[in-house]
């Protein structure tokens, strides 16, 4: 019974990735022909949806019937990787064969239309935050794209020549008002490419043997251990006390989050913690004798583990960090 329901489940995952393609088909052969640039655009958007969706669906269903432990462990990134590469074949099949038309191979193959899909996928992985960002300026720069398909709609004529510059007035105006209702928590510091919030005075902790940490101690917002942080043009500081460390994710759009771990110690087993970052980042601060694998999917992004070597790390006990970073990045230091 278990097994017919995962044949149930990986039909319906392949049916969504053929209608996917059916629809973007029709889309694009037909119905762009008969309707208008923004109708048009969000059916693309549907299509894109419904084939990442079955993407990811049959990639959990595969990692969860790996035998392969180490497989298991992993995320469907790689699954859903290997599918989008495959549709991005047919399409550019389909464009110089003269199938689908032509004029929108450049919609389709640009770095805005990129953005798109990895938002996708980020939304699939119930990252919400950083997938509807990612997806709102992929769009925002493929409206440039939608002139060249159809010139008689002036509404699209140098759409981001004229709209980005009143997006950078209102992301300034955001700061403004953020600034005047709370002064303290506007400042950030530069640091390897992100903005990270200051530390804090340090507060008195001649107590603890580990030296003192660069962050005053708060309460995390965690749950039986799991943190899970999302911060949009803001930023945090945070000393972590619970005795075991879970995991959890962090998610930052236009700002960032340093967290102390050093207060704490990781479970048996392997611990997966999983960072999100639009134009932000997070630092993590990190005992030397913990064992560290990481990640990394992004673009313009990057992650960096500064802490020395040590020879007694335990590895019975691992962190596994996997970044997702758009123009942004992940520090590790002790």
């Amino acid at each position: 019974m278990k097994r017919q329901n995962l044949l149930l489940q990986a039909a319906l995952a392949i049916c969504l990735m053929i209608g996917g393609g059916v629809l973007t088909a029709l889309t694009l052969g037909t119905l762009s022909a008969t309707m208008g640039a923004m109708p048009v655009a969000a059916l693309v958007l549907v299509a894109i949806l419904l084939y990442v969706i079955g993407a990811s669906w049959l990639g959990r269903i595969i990692a969860r019937q790996s035998c392969y432990s180490h497989f298991r462990n992993r995320s469907n990134h790689g699954a859903v990787l290997a599918l989008t590469v495959i549709a991005a074949g047919a399409l550019l099949l389909g464009f110089n064969t003269g199938a689908l038309p032509a004029e929108w191979k450049s919609y389709y193959f640009s770095w805005p239309m990129l953005l798109v899909v990895i938002g996708t996928m980020q939304f699939c992985d119930f990252n919400f935050l950083t997938g509807v960002t990612l997806v709102a300026v992929g769009k925002f720069f493929l409206m440039d794209k939608l002139a060249d398909i159809y010139p008689h709609d002036a509404v699209y004529s140098q759409f981001s020549a004229t709209y980005w510059p009143i997006l950078i007035i209102v992301v300034g105006a955001l700061f403004f008002v953020r600034f005047l209702i709370y002064p303290k928590g506007f400042r950030t510091l530069h640091n390897h490419g992100f903005f990270i919030p200051p530390p804090p005075p340090l507060p008195d902790l001649s107590g603890f043997d580990r030296r003192e940490p660069d962050a005053a101690p708060t309460t995390d917002n965690n749950n039986d251990g799991i943190i899970d942080y999302s911060f949009i043009f803001s930023g945090q500081e945070q000393v972590y006390l619970e005795p075991e460390f879970k995991g959890g994710r962090i998610e930052t759009v236009f700002g960032g989050m340093t967290l102390d771990l050093r207060r704490t110690a990781l479970p048996e087993g392997e611990t997966r913690l999983e960072l999100n970052s639009v134009f932000g980042g997070v630092v993590l601060i990190v005992p030397t004798e913990w064992y560290v694998e990481t990640v990394h999917h992004g673009i313009f992004g990057g992650i960096s583990d500064s802490r020395p070597q040590a020879i007694d790390m335990d590895k019975s006990r691992k962190l596994v960090i996997i970044a997702n970073n758009v123009c942004g990045g992940v520090e590790i230091k002790n």
